[in-house]
């Protein structure tokens, strides 16, 4: 080690861990790559003799250094002022943290590599790409086109990216089954329309925005009072719900709507029950079947008047086909078509196994709504 890159003190101190290193079992070059380090970046201003010999000695280190001080030494040197190059593209090389450190902050790195990351890369690089500051369109447009939630948030939380309007709603519908996604996307003050997908995410004030826009000239369903008998399915729901037997209600809402398995979950799991209404009115169930529903459900909701009262009459006042259209828009994607006829219930479905025959098992009235055939045809997990 020459003593002009370093204090006398601090070469002599190296010198001792690498004679250290060499006599005993202990592996001291982690310390010494993060002491080098410390010691390169304190300073600014270094001679091409300094920067070379720091380059020798970090890069003899580099391969015998565990990941999580590597990533440690990236993060400082891709921030310094005065990045070593030929220092960071072999920790770029490297892969892991340190990959991920250099590609989210080092300026000067070539552009192809933020490129083949944005574009190819694994989606925590890609995801670093995403976070930097001087992004250009076409590497907004690369990761756009990425599929893995965590580098649409990183996008969507970055204040220099500017999503143009098909980005935006892409990262919307891959919103609506993220969460972190999701809130990342309420956080950018959407208007009521397209903030309807992420409807089960959204605070009280923009859900109530979205179901005022949601309502055909903000009209819903005044005027319309009389309770209309309910369907052979909607009895079979509220049959469950009495009863308390979750699982065969998630069954029939989900064979109402059509909605898969997981999506009738997170519509139940919502603790202010207004997902929920929602899908209540959009399989056309009256306000008095919505009031003896949430009676049944979590003592949260069941235990106070008000908030039953004010989820019925949620209920009340969306009409089936707004109700559709805001379900439509929250779980579209993985929707199919609901049974309107009446339909054979397979006999290795186990709820249709452990249910009484019925002639008109099937009979749904609600709208057709867009996607393939099927229903839900997996039992929900007990909700109890």
């Amino acid at each position: 080690l020459r003593k002009d890159f370093m204090p006398h003190d601090l070469n002599d101190r190296l010198v001792g861990l690498l004679a250290l290193n060499d006599k005993t079992d202990l592996n001291m070059k982690p310390v010494m790559m993060r002491v080098i380090t410390d010691l390169y970046t304190s300073k600014i201003g270094h001679s091409p003799d300094e920067a070379s010999q720091f380059a020798e000695i970090a890069g003899r280190l580099i391969e015998h250094v565990d990941e999580d001080t590597l990533a440690i030494v990236a993060g400082k040197l891709a921030r310094y002022a005065e990045p070593p190059a030929a220092v960071l593209t072999l920790l770029l090389r490297h892969g892991d943290g340190a990959a991920r450190a250099v590609l989210e902050f080092w300026p000067g790195i070539e552009r192809q590599h933020l490129a083949a990351a944005a574009a190819h890369g694994p989606a925590r690089e890609a995801e670093a790409v995403a976070r930097r500051a001087d992004l250009d369109a076409d590497l907004v447009a690369l990761l756009a086109r990425r599929s893995e939630p965590n580098i649409g948030r990183a996008l969507v939380e970055n204040p220099q990216v500017k999503l143009d309007e098909a980005q935006r709603r892409a990262e919307i519908q891959r919103g609506r089954s993220d969460e972190g996604l999701a809130r990342a996307l309420l956080a950018q003050e959407l208007d009521a329309h397209e903030a309807a997908p992420l409807f089960i995410y959204a605070d009280a004030d923009m859900r109530a925005a979205i179901l005022n826009a949601t309502r055909s000239a903000d009209q819903g369903r005044i005027g319309q009072f009389d309770d209309q008998p309910l369907s052979p399915a909607l009895m079979d729901l509220e049959r469950a719900a009495l009863g308390r037997d979750w699982s065969r209600f998630a069954y029939w809402l989900g064979r109402c709507l059509s909605l898969s398995i997981a999506d009738v979950r997170r519509t139940m799991a919502d603790p202010t029950g207004q997902t929920l209404a929602v899908a209540l009115a959009a399989a056309g169930a009256p306000s008095s079947m919505a009031t003896r529903i949430f009676l049944c459900r979590e003592p949260a909701i069941s235990h106070s008047f008000a908030i039953v009262s004010g989820l019925s009459a949620l209920v009340d006042s969306l009409t089936q086909e707004e109700a559709g259209a805001l379900v439509d828009a929250m779980f579209g994607a993985s929707r199919a078509t609901p049974r309107t006829g009446g339909g054979h219930v397979p006999l290795h479905d186990p709820i249709a196994a452990s249910t009484p025959s019925r002639p008109q098992h099937g009979q749904v009235h609600v709208r057709p709504l867009r996607g393939g055939e099927g229903g839900a045809t997996r039992i929900a997990q007990n909700e109890d």
